[in-house]
C-alpha cells in the first residue's frame, strides 16, 4: 500500500511540479505496487486454504460477497473518487482498475482451487498469461464490441491507443492471482510444520530467481527492440520491464519478484518480533486496505491533484505526513470494523441456504447442529485475520 501511495503522490504532485528526472525514477520503484498487491492477495488465500481448510468453504462465500461488491460499489466509488470533474465520469468509470481484476479473481479462483491442485493451478497461469500475450499481439477485432472485450480481459498497448490509460486487464492480472495462490498455499504448509523461517527464505529464493531471471529476459530482448527500433510496431514490447499496461510477464516477474523478497523481510521481522509498533500499524493498514486505497485516491487525486502544490525538495515530508494521514484514517476504520460494511449481503444469502439444505438432507456435518453463536465463534477463531488482512479489498 506505500508503494501504491508513492506511485500515485508521484504521478499527481511529483511528475507535474518536479523534476521530470526523480519523478521518472521514483515513478519506476512505484511499480512494485500492483505485482506485490495481486501477489499478496493471491498468497493469502492459498495460505488459509493450507493452515484452515475446514474454513476455506466458508471463506470462499465470503470472498464472493467481496467481489461482487468491489465490482458494483468499490468501482462506482473509485470513480467518483478519481474524477476531476462530473463532466469526466463517464469516462473514468468506464477505466478498469486493479480492484476489478482482483474482485474477478477472488469471485473464481478460490472455487477453482477446491478442484485442481497446485501444480495445475500454476500450469493454467502461466497457460494463461502466456495465451494473453498472444492475443495482445494477434488478436486486432474491428467490432467496437469485441474491441471494449479486448480492453477489460486481455489489455491494449498503449502504443495501439495513443496515451490513453487503458486501465487493468482481467485476465493477466488473474493469472499473476491464480499463481500466486500455489506460493501462499506452500507458504502455509510450511507454516503448519512450523518452519516460518525456512518459509521465508524460500520466498527469498523465489522471489530473487524471478527477479533476476526477469532482468535477464529484458535484457536478451533489449537488442531485438534495438534492431526493430524502425519498425512500426514491435512485438517485444510485451518482455520490457516497464511493460505494465497491459502487463508483460517480464514486468510481473521483476517487480512482483522484488515485492515477493520485500514480504519475505516484512514476514521474518514480524518472526523476530521486532519492530512491534510498526508492524500494529501496517496490520491496520492491511486489514483497511480497500478504505485506504480509496482515501489515497481521494488524497492524491480529488485533492492534491486541484491544489497544484509548488514544487520544494522536502517533498519527502508531504509525502511522509500524506501517509500519516492515510494510517490514522486506516487506523480509524479498524477500530470501528469498517469492513462489515463491504459486503453485498450475498454471504449472509448463502450461509443461509447452505445451512437450510444441510438441514433439510438430515447431514450433520459437525457444524450445521451447532448454535448459531458458537459457529461465528468458530469462524473467528479459525480465521483471525480472515479480514482477509483485507489484501483482497483493494491491492
Amino acid at each position: 500500500m506505500i508503494f501504491v501511495c508513492l506511485a500515485h503522490f508521484t504521478g499527481i504532485y511529483l511528475w507535474s511540479a518536479g523534476p521530470r528526472e526523480l519523478a521518472s525514477y521514483i515513478g519506476t520503484v512505484g511499480m512494485i505496487a500492483s505485482p506485490t498487491f495481486v501477489a499478496v492477495s493471491g498468497m493469502m488465500v492459498g495460505f488459509f486454504s493450507a493452515t484452515n481448510p475446514a474454513a476455506f468453504r466458508d471463506l470462499r462465500i465470503k470472498l464472493l460477497d467481496r467481489g461482487v461488491f468491489l465490482l458494483l460499489v468499490g468501482h462506482f466509488l473509485l470513480a467518483i473518487t478519481v474524477t476531476r470533474s462530473l463532466a469526466g465520469f463517464a469516462a473514468t468509470y468506464r477505466s478498469s482498475f486493479i480492484t476489478d481484476a482482483i474482485a474477478v479473481s477472488i469471485i473464481i479462483v478460490p472455487w477453482l482451487m477446491s478442484e485442481l491442485e497446485a501444480a495445475p493451478r500454476l500450469a493454467i497461469a502461466a497457460s494463461v498469461l502466456l495465451l494473453n500475450c498472444v492475443a495482445i499481439v494477434q488478436w486486432h477485432p474491428a467490432a467496437a464490441a469485441l474491441v471494449s472485450v479486448k480492453r477489460y480481459l486481455v489489455g491494449i498497448p498503449s502504443m495501439s491507443a495513443g496515451e490513453e490509460f487503458l486501465g487493468f486487464p482481467v485476465i493477466p492480472w488473474f493469472a499473476a492471482y491464480l499463481a500466486a495462490t500455489v506460493l501462499g498455499e506452500l507458504l502455509g504448509k510450511m507454516y503448519s510444520r512450523g518452519e516460518q523461517k525456512r518459509a521465508h527464505l524460500l520466498l527469498v529464493r523465489i522471489g530473487g530467481v524471478s527477479f533476476v531471471v526477469a532482468g535477464l529476459l529484458d535484457w536478451a530482448t533489449d537488442a531485438m527492440r534495438r534492431a526493430q527500433v524502425g519498425a512500426d510496431w514491435n512485438p517485444t514490447f510485451l518482455f520490457a520491464i516497464y511493460q505494465k499496461f497491459p502487463p508483460g510477464p517480464v514486468y510481473l516477474g521483476f517487480f512482483g519478484g522484488a515485492g515477493i523478497m520485500l514480504l519475505a523481510a516484512i514476514l521474518e521481522i514480524d518472526r523476530l518480533g521486532a519492530l512491534p509498533r510498526v508492524m500494529n500499524k501496517l496490520r491496520e493498514v492491511g486489514r483497511a486496505s480497500l478504505f485506504t486505497f480509496i482515501a489515497q485516491y481521494a488524497l492524491y487525486v480529488a485533492l492534491m491533484g486541484r491544489l497544484h502544490l509548488p514544487y520544494t525538495p522536502l517533498w519527502p515530508l508531504l509525502f511522509l505526513f500524506s501517509l500519516v494521514i492515510l494510517a490514522r484514517g486506516a487506523a480509524t476504520w479498524d477500530r470501528y470494523n469498517g469492513n462489515r460494511f463491504l459486503t453485498v449481503g450475498l454471504a449472509f444469502i448463502l450461509r443461509g441456504k447452505l445451512q437450510r439444505a444441510r438441514s433439510a438432507s438430515g447431514r450433520n456435518d459437525g457444524i450445521s447442529s451447532l448454535p448459531s453463536r458458537v459457529i461465528l465463534s468458530l469462524n473467528r477463531r479459525h480465521a483471525p485475520e480472515v479480514e482477509l488482512n483485507e489484501a483482497e479489498d483493494g491491492n
